[in-house]
């Protein structure tokens, strides 16, 4: 392609593209390694039929590919960067969360 100004992978690592996964997904941590930590979003369209509502958002906490930041830029902080969304309450729901799943009981995290 003698016209191409740009490497296809400088185009996919750049702001123009961005992937989603859902909750089952494997080998994110590749993704990231490969294209960067900022370009993968959550896909929250569910409840589809193959969804595994209402535990989406726990499976990608409880997989091993990925450190707890990286499942906070997946589940958070990439799509307030992606979208420019600004003046937002600083997300805690995560943590509570996580902190409620830690210890059995996701009512203490809805109390929270």
């Amino acid at each position: 392609m003698p016209e191409l100004k740009r490497k296809p992978s400088d185009i996919i690592r750049s702001e123009q593209i961005v992937l989603t996964c859902e909750s089952e997904e494997t080998g994110l941590d590749r993704v990231f390694a490969a294209n960067g930590e900022n370009t993968v979003l959550y896909a929250s369209d569910y409840c589809h039929w193959d969804c595994h509502f209402p535990y989406s958002v726990k499976d990608i906490i409880d997989g091993k590919d990925l450190s707890f930041a990286q499942k906070e830029k997946i589940l958070n902080r990439n799509a307030i960067d992606f979208f420019k969304l600004k003046n937002l309450p600083q997300p805690r729901a995560l943590k509570i969360a996580h902190q409620g799943w830690k210890n059995g009981s996701t009512q203490k995290a809805a109390n929270a």
